[in-house]
């Protein structure tokens, strides 16, 4: 998306590549920054080191070469919509909605950037998920009644979160 934006605006498709990634770079550094700090509330010192690993590991500067190797630094932002997203759960209707939506919407175009990144990210998140509600099962806490409950109290807004991310996910699909 960045670098159509900027070949729109005349720059030529060397500088407009360049600075679409230092774009996304940046976004993905300043969304792990934010993720780190106000949402783990995780010390400065703790969340410089976390950004520096997740953000300027060596891999991800030895493959620099590889455009798509960008679209991991996504990844923070779609964590951070989604735990907005938990975070509006019972409150506001408008933010979770918005947050919802944007997080399917960057997940697709980190597809749309790189189909890997997103897959495994998809695995990962399953794994983690999974892994929770055998931990939260352990503990005797309910785990499936509170996301049915969730599910029929608001399914206009579920079939409409499906719909929207087969929508946009059609490519991926056919």
């Amino acid at each position: 998306i960045p670098f159509c934006i900027f070949r729109f605006m005349g720059m030529s498709m060397f500088m407009a590549n360049k600075l679409g990634l230092i774009l996304i770079h940046t976004i993905g550094t300043i969304s792990t920054v934010s993720l780190f700090n106000k949402k783990l509330k995780l010390n400065p010192f703790a969340t410089a080191i976390g950004t520096i690993i997740f953000c300027y590991a060596n891999s991800l500067s030895v493959k620099s070469w590889h455009n798509q190797m960008f679209a991991v630094c996504l990844v923070p932002v779609i964590l951070l919509l989604l735990w907005n997203f938990f975070d509006n759960i019972n409150k506001s209707t408008k933010k979770r909605v918005l947050n919802g939506l944007g997080a399917i919407t960057m997940l697709a175009l980190v597809f749309y950037t790189s189909f890997y990144n997103a897959y495994y990210f998809l695995i990962y998140t399953f794994f983690i998920i999974v892994i929770y509600m055998i931990t939260l099962s352990v503990k005797k806490v309910p785990v499936i009644k509170p996301v049915v409950t969730f599910i029929k109290l608001h399914i206009i807004e579920f079939i409409s979160y499906i719909v929207y991310g087969l929508g946009i996910m059609m490519p991926f699909l056919i």
